[in-house]
């Protein structure tokens, strides 16, 4: 059966299913209709008795306030006016009206709308707060008004600000024997904002269950009105499955097509090792030949060379030593690829193994002036490796700590034990390396592209091997480091099991750890 469309596919009753689509649009729309409406209008209804409320509750409290801000002024000779400016009392005075209350702000303006006293200090700080003109206007002329504002930004006395539902209630208060009036004006206005966050949800989740009613029974009517779309689907289904059939074929013919790529990729790869393992043993041989003559040379028995010839012969030496790590270098990473580099296991005490190869790049460190620290414990930790590649490992980690960090910059090495192994750290203040060239640190030949590292000569093959030599021992490497602060390469062994010779770890170790 060949592949159609769905509107394609022949119906036997097209009104069917018309029908029942546009009864389900219907549907839809009118739940959105009257789930919009009923939300508004409940959510009217709830804004309209919270503020009421907050006049209720609000009356007492200011005139509470209010009447120990007058009790302070006669106490004190002082003015209501500066009695309130005193924040330190205020602060108690309000701490005492508005506990258990869910007030979170509270201002006093002057009649003319000046700001007495703001528990914001912004709005002090302003001296007037001007999206309360209008409501003071209109509160001392009218009397008490309130306001609800929308997730409104509120600065707390804590100085924290937050954006929640307010209710702020503007509340005059006139001075003792005065009425209200047209021809009096109040001596203070005051402001309290509520927060009605929970209200206002609260009241508003009855909307919010009907909306949840009213969207079950849709889906039951849109599921009746499916299911009767159901058996009309079953041909286009049939159609489909035969057209799938032919997909997973055509996607099992890819896959041996892929397969028989992976496996001239493979013989790709091992061809590569194979090259670079030939290459370098035959670049060995001129070049160990080319070394030894240069040191006869060196030599000079009969006085023949000059001091510019010696120079020449020390540079020739000094470039063949660089050649011949870098063919080492292949040779390993191409031993590594093919799986034929050997390890050759023996127990031994890391700590001695690191003293010593670090005496032995000393003159790196003196050439540069670099301070080097050497932390050791006092005891003994004994690893099962090959002493020879774990000597490599630790070479590598110093020779580029060296490099790769300024003149008269310290570096360290250390080793402890660390969750039944060893840990062993190098710690340099050098260049450090960015985030991004952290992700491709161990990847071959890669050096980060900056000027400070295309000073230093380098191959990019020593992370590599570092990595390859710790993981084929069953540990791992890890890397810290930030641009201009240096850096930390650390790599991490097992213990050695414990024998006959003694314990993996000896007992002040034990102590230590």
């Amino acid at each position: 059966m060949p592949y159609r469309p769905p509107g394609d596919i022949p119906a036997p009753f097209p009104l069917v299913r018309y029908y029942t689509a546009a009864s389900v649009g219907v549907i839809i729309i009118a739940l959105v209709v009257v789930n919009l409406l009923s939300a508004r209008v409940e959510r009217a209804t709830v804004i309209e008795r919270l503020r009421q409320e907050a006049i209720e509750t609000t009356l007492p409290l200011v005139f509470s306030v209010s009447e120990q801000v007058s009790l302070r002024a006669s106490a004190t000779g002082q003015s209501e006016t500066m009695a309130i400016s005193d924040s330190y009392w205020m602060e108690r005075t309000l701490f005492n009206a508005f506990r258990n209350q869910a007030v979170v702000r509270m201002d006093i303006h002057l009649a003319d709308g000046a700001v007495v006293y703001s528990t914001d200090p912004k709005v002090t700080t302003a001296g007037r707060s001007p999206d309360h003109d209008v409501h003071i206007t209109r509160a001392a002329s009218t009397g008490p008004k309130t306001v609800y504002h929308k997730s409104k930004p509120v600065t707390l006395i804590s100085g924290e600000t937050i954006a929640i539902d307010i209710v702020e209630a503007f509340v005059p208060v006139y001075s003792e024997g005065a009425s209200p009036g047209s021809d009096t004006a109040p001596s203070f206005i005051y402001m309290v904002g509520r927060d009605v966050t929970e209200s206002v949800g609260a009241a508003t989740s009855s909307a919010a269950k009907f909306r949840l009613l009213t969207f079950g029974l849709t889906m039951g009517a849109m599921f009746l009105a499916l299911l009767a779309i159901v058996a009309r689907g079953q041909r286009f289904t049939d159609s489909v499955r035969e057209r799938l059939a032919g997909q997973l074929e055509r996607e099992k013919e890819l896959s041996e097509e892929l397969d028989a790529q992976n496996a001239a990729l493979v013989r790709a790869n091992e061809a590569k090792s194979r090259f670079l393992s030939t290459v370098s043993h035959e670049l060995k041989t001129p070049l160990t030949a080319i070394l030894a003559f240069t040191d006869i040379l060196k030599r000079d028995r009969d006085n023949n060379l000059s001091s510019r010839q010696v120079n020449q012969l020390e540079t020739m030496r000094r470039n063949g030593d660089q050649l011949k790590m870098l063919i080492d270098d292949l040779l390993d990473v191409s031993r590594v690829d093919s799986g034929a580099i050997k390890i050759e296991r023996e127990r031994f005490d890391i700590q001695p193994l690191l003293q010593e190869t670090a005496e032995g790049l000393a003159p790196i460190f003196a050439e540069k002036k670099q301070p080097f620290e050497l932390d050791l414990g006092p005891g003994a930790i004994f690893v099962h490796a090959d002493r020879g590649r774990i000597r490599q490992v630790v070479t590598n980690l110093l020779s580029n700590a060296s490099k790769y960090s300024p003149d008269g910059s310290p570096v360290s090495l250390g080793a402890q034990y660390s969750e039944g192994g060893v840990q062993v750290s190098v710690r340099d203040a050098g260049i450090g390396i960015s985030p991004e060239d952290q992700k491709c640190l161990f990847t071959v030949f890669f050096r980060a592209n900056n000027a400070a590292t295309r000073k230093v000569s380098g191959t990019g093959l020593e992370l590599v091997m570092v990595k390859s030599m710790v993981e084929m021992h069953g540990g791992h490497v890890t890397v810290q480091s930030e641009l201009g602060k240096g850096s930390t390469f650390a790599f991490w062994l097992p213990l050695a099991p414990a024998d006959e010779a003694g314990p993996s770890v000896t007992v002040a170790d034990n102590k230590a750890a």
